[in-house]
């Protein structure tokens, strides 16, 4: 099983949806919207970034 692959994607999908469903009530410009579309983005990056290793 791919551990890292499965914990960073996970990770990357689970802040990106809760980026999304904070946009309603801070906005697009909210520290916490862009704090969680941040660390989603970095998740996902790493996901990639893993898998062309593996």
């Amino acid at each position: 099983m791919d551990m890292p692959g499965a914990i960073t994607v996970t990770a990357g999908i689970v802040t990106l949806v809760a980026a999304l469903s904070q946009i309603e009530q801070g906005g697009w410009t909210s520290p916490v919207t862009l704090g969680l579309a941040g660390f989603s983005l970095v998740s996902l990056i790493a996901f990639i970034i893993i898998e062309k290793g593996v």
